[in-house]
């Protein structure tokens, strides 16, 4: 039975943290939303969506399939008015 691995990112309010993540195909990736605003994580390609995510809620996402998924924050900007986005490179 495979070893199921979960990575973390937190949220804050200047972004993502790590906001570059490389994991391998099947790997679970759980964002924590440590600011105290509302966040999102939405991929750009619309693959996923994890809806509004409020102070210390969370999002698990899998993985199965390789690429390089970019996403952000469809409710604003961080703190100096710059879009807060990530990207997850999957082997």
């Amino acid at each position: 039975m495979a070893k199921i691995v979960v990575h973390s990112i937190i949220i804050r309010s200047n972004g993502y943290d790590p906001s570059v993540l490389d994991i391998p195909v099947g790997d679970h990736v759980l964002w924590k939303n440590e600011d105290g605003e509302t966040r999102t994580v939405t991929s750009i390609d619309h693959l996923f969506d994890s809806g509004e995510i409020k102070h210390d809620g969370t999002y698990v996402h899998t993985f199965n399939e390789a690429g390089s998924f970019k996403y952000y924050d469809r409710l604003g900007t961080g703190p100096r008015g710059v879009a807060i986005s990530g990207i997850i490179n999957v082997t």
